[in-house]
C-alpha cells in the first residue's frame, strides 16, 4: 500500500474513534428519586415510556431510588 494511502487509513481510523468518544460523552442520563414513576418521568423529560422501557431494557415499570436511566 502506498504511503499516502496508509496516511488516509489512519486519518479515517482516528476519525471513527473520535465519533464513538463523542457520542458516549453525550449519554444523557437521570437519576431516580424517591417515589417517581416511569410515567412521570417520560413526561417530565419529553420522551415516551417506551423510549425509556427500551433504551435501558427494562423488564418491569418498577424503578429503584438511584437507578440510572439512560435517555
Amino acid at each position: 500500500m502506498s504511503e499516502q494511502k496508509q496516511k488516509k487509513v489512519k486519518s479515517a481510523s482516528v476519525l471513527h474513534e473520535e465519533t464513538t468518544n463523542n457520542e458516549v460523552q453525550t449519554a444523557k442520563t437521570y437519576v431516580v428519586k424517591q417515589d417517581e414513576k416511569l410515567a412521570g418521568i417520560a413526561t417530565k423529560l419529553g420522551v415516551s415510556v417506551g423510549e425509556l422501557v427500551e433504551k435501558n431494557k427494562l423488564d418491569s415499570y418498577k424503578l429503584k431510588v438511584g437507578q440510572e436511566l439512560v435517555l
